[in-house]
């Protein structure tokens, strides 16, 4: 967090932790593919860089900063396996004043990606 700018940065979502294992998210749901995540994120970069609260729509904060970490990234980094996770990190300015406090005071913690996709069947994780 750099609350003199208003900018807060973290993992916007974690596909396959430190250790190698699939995240599974909240909903139930999960990406194992690396690209799959690269793709909706660059989608996400060229089409909105909007960021809300709760899924509201309502723009409160702009992308600033974006990267996919696959394991190719981060070999290409020099970062040993296992340092990070595979995922995609952001940082977003936020320029409305009520979600910067709730930000800064702790009771907004996370970012939470939305989407549209076409649920498959698959085997076990």
């Amino acid at each position: 967090m750099d609350s003199r700018r208003q900018n807060v940065f973290g993992w916007a979502y974690v596909a396959i932790d430190r250790d190698g294992a699939v995240n599974v998210d909240h909903s139930g749901d999960f990406v194992s593919r690396p690209e799959e995540l690269e793709a909706a994120a660059y989608r996400f970069v060229l089409m909105s860089r909007r960021g809300d609260v709760d899924h509201s729509c309502e723009t409160i904060s702009e992308l600033i900063e974006s990267i996919i970490f696959t394991p190719d990234k981060q070999r290409a980094l020099g970062l040993p396996p296992g340092t990070i996770p595979v995922g995609w990190w952001v940082g977003f300015h936020v320029r409305d004043p009520r979600v910067w406090r709730r930000v800064e005071s702790g009771s907004l913690t996370a970012f939470s990606i939305a989407g549209r996709w076409r649920r498959t069947a698959t085997s076990a994780i």
